[in-house]
């Protein structure tokens, strides 16, 4: 596994839990010209052409065909597709009904059901039967997916506007959308924990610097053996051997304007759940001929430093992989086999003499 590989995971994940380790800012409207989407920023954004940034909240409401009360029980037709989950809807806190007439059928509502692709079923109160004049749904998932995310930021042509690559035939957000840009995530690698020091600069307070550093790979060990070894595998086309391949995530928090380092040691308890979220069960290439064997696990965190203006806390991950017989010397050399011959010498008793056979194949399949 290569740090690098986890640093990309990381930079393509995190930004969409927190804000900790990214600078954001307010996105004025973002509008899209064929394959082009251009954002523009309330304040001087600092990207760069080639920088990564994550761009969240935009979303595009769709029409709504018809939204019947039955009981408990509402039915939401769209007249395009909403791609929505019931997971999605959780995750959002919701279904999210807008511009509806009567007013009360307007509201977040939960996610019963998706029967299909433009119909959602949904929970509400019960008063009575019902259907709407007209109404909006907030958010199709499928623009979610297509806009939202990280972006490679592809021209800058103003401090406060940058552009970036979208599918063919993006629409433009709903006007209402809130919508940031959290820019140039602070993720990078370490070759140990000691270096870290080195590169890392001075952030504001309470902003995050996470840096991947590999540990050392041990081989699974053998607990029935009395000494402390490996397992005396034999080498076989049946040969397998764990390995464990730990890793950490050194988080460096600014705290130049506290005392005592409590609070940066708080934001590291929270910064937890966002970073599982992030890389817990991925699986990351082993570079051996199990590829992407085992997914990661966690294994723990701790402070590990403190100074007056920087807070180091570290979470510990590890992923297991195998080695298997593709991964060693193989078989021994040989060579061609020409004749097989053979000699015996029977054990005799004295009086019976000595005798000897002599045995000799030819392998040739057609003779010389």
């Amino acid at each position: 596994m290569k740090a690098a590989d986890v640093v990309d995971r990381l930079r393509e994940n995190l930004p969409a839990y927190t804000d900790a380790f990214t600078n954001t800012l307010s996105v004025v409207s973002v509008t899209v010209d064929a394959e082009v989407a251009t954002a523009t920023t309330a304040l001087a954004h600092g990207l760069e052409i080639g920088n990564a940034a994550y761009l969240a909240g935009t979303q595009r409401n769709i029409l709504l065909e018809s939204f019947e009360r039955s009981g408990i029980v509402g039915t939401i037709v769209t007249q395009e597709d909403h791609d929505l989950t019931t997971g999605e809807a959780s995750r959002r806190g919701g279904v999210n009904v807008i511009n509806a007439f009567p007013l009360d059928m307007e509201g977040v509502f939960t996610a019963a059901g998706v029967p299909n692709r433009r119909t959602i079923t949904v929970v509400m109160e019960d008063s009575g039967s019902e259907s709407i004049v007209f109404g909006q749904l907030v958010g199709a998932a499928a623009y979610h997916q297509e806009i939202n995310g990280l972006l490679s930021v592809a021209s800058v042509p103003s401090p406060t506007t940058f552009t970036f690559a979208v599918p063919a035939g993006t629409p433009d957000p709903h006007s209402e959308s809130v919508m940031s840009v959290r820019t140039l995530p602070r993720v990078s690698m370490a070759i140990n924990a000691d270096r870290i020091q080195e590169v890392y600069t001075a952030q504001d307070a309470g902003d995050a610097w996470a840096f991947v550093v590999l540990g050392e790979v041990e081989a699974s060990r053998n607990r029935k053996a009395q000494v402390d070894a490996v397992s005396n595998i034999s080498q076989g086309s049946f040969f397998r051997q764990q390995v464990v391949q730990p890793f950490s995530i050194v988080v460096l928090v600014s705290c130049s304007d506290t005392v005592g380092g409590a609070e940066a040691r708080d934001i590291a308890e929270t910064l937890l759940q966002p970073i599982c979220q992030s890389i817990l069960f991925s699986t990351f290439d082993s570079y051996l001929t199990a590829g992407s064997h085992g997914a990661v696990q966690f294994v723990r965190h701790a402070s590990v430093d403190y100074t007056p203006a920087v807070y180091t806390h570290e979470y510990m991950f590890e992923v297991v992989s195998e080695l298997t017989f593709d991964d060693t010397v193989g078989h021994a050399p040989n060579v061609a086999f020409r004749d097989l011959a053979t000699e015996i010498t029977p054990d005799l008793d004295a009086d019976q003499g000595d005798g000897q056979q002599d045995g000799s194949v030819n392998l040739d399949e057609v003779p010389l």
